[in-house]
């Protein structure tokens, strides 16, 4: 605004010396300054055809309190160079969809490619969506400007929540292997031939029921199949996402859920545990399972829950979960809630809702 009214000042100033002047120069410089607003205000509409603008989350999972990387990416396919971009960013938290907007400037030299980049830090665990919601180019004095079309769509990154090693004591815990169960290794093949653990090339003393025939024909070479062993005994981490009472389930308290159970699964993890979290859906007809190998499958776990959001309706998850899938008679159970409740077959071994959980969950002890 500044610019422009600086510049309407010196038109009329201009034109004040013009029809007062007996010269011609006054009335050449007023021309010149008229042919010159019109070339700035065609000078945007015409770059905006040559510039495309796109964003990028180069790291799409990012531990928390560490700074999430925002990529606009800039490409000026023009002969001109364009001195003034502005692009105006979104973010929309994914716990309570809070949007939060922010605008950044740059510039870009003639066939040229910039990146802009943006740093924000998330205080919780969750999912965070970042969104170009417009971009503008303006002439060099700022005079004009026009928009240029970008890609909306969302890009979703994760916020993992902290994972402490909890001290577990699984020596009374055996696990055993190749009996009857619904959970199966990830790490050794078996005889279930109910679950395909992976394929390989076919060697001497496979059997001909083995082989994988569709596979074996797109691949132009023998392959068979090695099926599942499955585990009888287990940990299963049950998390009962029921919240009831005036209180609104917070940010800070889903934050608090998920480093219990991502620390409770990582321990789990680091002892060579295998084990499977389970927990119901939106409508408590059906329970979501997911095995946990590998921390990536943490994060996974993470995601999902944060999907899944609480409910209101009490229901007995134990009971549930027997009703529709069978355990070892080794097995264990544990459980997380909302409370920040830690359960082990029934029975509260941990309660840390008005503890620090950071310094908390690293000084348990429990024997699995």
């Amino acid at each position: 605004m500044k610019n422009k009214l600086i510049y309407l000042f010196v038109l009329l100033l201009t034109l004040f010396i013009a029809i007062v002047s007996p010269y011609e120069f006054p009335v050449f410089m007023l021309a010149f300054e008229l042919i010159f607003l019109a070339v700035l205000l065609l000078f945007p509409i015409y770059l905006s055809r040559k510039i495309k603008i796109s964003l990028q989350v180069p790291s799409l999972t990012v531990p928390k309190q560490e700074p999430i990387l925002i990529e606009i990416k800039i490409e000026n396919t023009s002969r001109l160079p364009v001195a003034n971009v502005a692009v105006g960013i979104s973010y929309i938290d994914g716990f309570d969809k809070t949007e939060i907007s922010e605008r950044t400037l740059g510039m870009v030299d003639s066939r040229s490619t910039v990146i802009l980049r943006l740093k924000i830090t998330a205080r919780y665990a969750g999912k965070v969506s970042f969104r170009l919601d417009q971009a503008k180019i303006y002439d060099y004095l700022k005079l004009s400007g026009w928009r240029v079309k970008v890609d909306k769509d969302l890009i979703e990154a994760l916020v993992v929540p902290d994972m402490y090693e909890i001290r577990l004591d699984l020596d009374n815990m055996t696990m055993r292997l190749g009996e009857e169960g619904d959970f199966h290794s990830h790490e050794r093949s078996g005889d279930d031939v109910s679950e395909v653990f992976d394929t390989r090339a076919f060697r001497d003393g496979d059997t001909l029921q083995k082989i994988h025939w569709k596979l074996s024909a797109k691949a132009d070479e023998l392959l068979v199949r090695e099926f599942s062993m499955p585990i009888e005994n287990m940990v299963l981490l049950l998390v009962d996402l029921q919240w009831s009472g005036t209180q609104k389930w917070t940010h800070m308290q889903s934050d608090g859920m998920l480093t219990m159970i991502a620390s409770v699964s990582y321990s789990l993890l680091v002892q060579g545990c295998p084990h499977e979290v389970a927990w119901l859906n939106g409508s408590l007809d059906e329970f979501i399972r997911l095995p946990i190998t590998s921390e990536e499958d943490i994060y996974e776990l993470a995601g999902s829950l944060m999907d899944a959001g609480v409910y209101e309706d009490q229901c007995d998850l134990e009971d549930a979960y027997m009703e529709s899938y069978s355990l070892g008679s080794s097995s264990k159970v544990l459980k997380v809630d909302t409370h920040w409740n830690l359960y082990l077959e029934g029975v509260c071994v941990a309660s840390l809702a008005d503890k620090d959980i950071g310094k908390a969950l690293p000084e348990l002890f429990i024997g699995v």
